[in-house]
Formats: structure tokens, C-alpha cells, sequence
């Protein structure tokens, strides 16, 4: 009889588990390898799962479906960053055809301002802290529960 009730809690930490490792889903778009390896390293170490993309196509080839990111990580560049309201736009009317829930977005960028947000979206800055990054994502995760 203990054994049944030491084993039910056992049973829901582990589904808690897997539940939260599909809702831990960051996804980083970013062109510089070297950027790349250390968001992927630090996040991985805070026991999210990562996918990575870089290239034009890459709203059509991730945001369909059942890909529900916690946190998308967008690098805009300068080239970009002139675009970004329209870049922005075009995300939100993706991301919202198959979601319910806000575009969780954090944007990088090495345009310098003293803006903090973008359209409602936090900017971190290059170079940044890594430390800030990951403050940004733990704070989607907790809205996101």
C-alpha cells in the first residue's frame, strides 16, 4: 500500500517532466556561428531544448504546425533592422495562425538606441551579458505557465 502512494507522486513529477521539456522549446535565429554555439551551450544548460535556423525561409519552415516555442530569439541585424516593424508583422500573422497565445519573441540586435522593447518585444543589445539573455527567457517561461 505505501508503495502505491510513494508511486503516484513519482508517476506526476514524470509527466510534469515531459510536459515541460515540449513547453521548454527556445529557438534561435542567428547568423553568426560563433553566437549560435554560446546561446545554444547556455540555454541547454538551463534545460531547454534548442532548435536552430538561419536563412530567409525560415518563418514558413518553423513556425507551422505544432512547433510552440517558450522563447524565439530573432537576431536583427542592421541590414533587418530597417525592415523590422514589417519582419515583426509578418511573424505576428504567422505565429498567430497557429497559436493562441502572444509571439514569444526576444529580439537581438547590434543597432545601438536606448530602446528596451520593439513593438512590445524586449531588445538585448550586442554585445550582451549572457546572463541578460537568459533573464529574458526565464521571464517568457514564467508567463508562460
Amino acid at each position: 500500500m505505501e508503495l502505491s502512494v510513494l508511486s503516484f507522486p513519482v508517476s506526476m513529477v514524470r509527466e510534469t517532466k515531459q510536459r515541460s521539456s515540449v513547453a521548454r522549446r527556445v529557438l534561435i535565429v542567428e547568423q553568426q556561428p560563433s553566437i549560435v554555439e554560446i546561446l545554444h551551450w547556455a540555454l541547454k544548460l538551463k534545460g531547454y531544448e534548442i532548435s536552430e535556423v538561419s536563412g530567409k525561409d525560415w518563418i514558413d519552415q518553423t513556425l507551422v504546425g505544432d512547433n510552440d516555442y517558450l522563447a524565439i530569439v530573432l537576431d536583427l541585424s542592421i541590414e533587418s533592422w530597417f525592415n523590422r516593424d514589417a519582419i515583426i508583422q509578418c511573424l505576428e500573422q504567422r505565429w498567430n495562425t497557429f497559436h493562441t497565445k502572444k509571439l514569444p519573441l526576444i529580439v537581438l540586435t547590434t543597432v545601438s538606441g536606448t530602446e528596451r522593447s520593439l513593438n512590445g518585444y524586449p531588445i538585448v543589445r550586442k554585445p550582451f551579458h549572457i546572463g541578460e539573455l537568459l533573464a529574458e527567457v526565464e521571464l517568457l517561461a514564467s508567463q508562460n505557465v
